[in-house]
């Protein structure tokens, strides 16, 4: 497998990109799990171990969110494509794709707006794919958030 382009920081545009997701949610007093496990060997080369495929690199929940309930975020870098365990889990509705902050913070508030104020069970009504710009659109449109 081909190395990620790295930034200046030696960090890939999607970990970079995860870092400030979780920064930021952080600030807004959700808890923040990552799953991700990096290395970097002697001779430069970086890789991941240690985690199931499919499984989302951050988990999210709120204190004010019923017990139990997470949110499954899966960060990728503005290209990346999703693995085929990544794909079967956004198809069923259990894990949100996200591939900027915008992004993400639109992926918790509709999770807030539909799942946790629905009576559906969270798998169905999680299912969110969104963009930069229809994150800024609809966050903009609310009044949550400005870039």
């Amino acid at each position: 497998m081909a190395s990620r382009p790295l930034q200046p920081s030696g960090k890939t545009p999607e970990e970079l990109i995860q870092q400030s997701i979780a920064g930021e949610l952080r600030s807004r007093g959700y808890t923040v799990l990552s799953t991700t496990v990096r290395y970097r060997r002697g001779d430069g080369d970086r890789g991941g171990y240690g985690t199931t495929p499919g499984v989302p690199d951050l988990l999210v929940t709120g204190s004010d969110w019923p017990r139990g309930v997470w949110l499954g975020m899966e960060v990728k870098g503005p290209k990346t494509q999703l693995s085929a365990a990544q794909k079967v889990l956004w198809e069923g509705g259990s894990i949100c794709i996200v591939r900027s902050l915008d992004a993400a913070i639109y992926a918790v508030v509709s999770f807030e707006d539909t799942v946790l104020t629905t009576e559906r069970p969270p798998s169905l009504a999680a299912r969110i794919w969104v963009t930069y710009t229809e994150a800024q659109k609809e966050l903009a449109r609310k009044g949550v958030w400005a870039s």
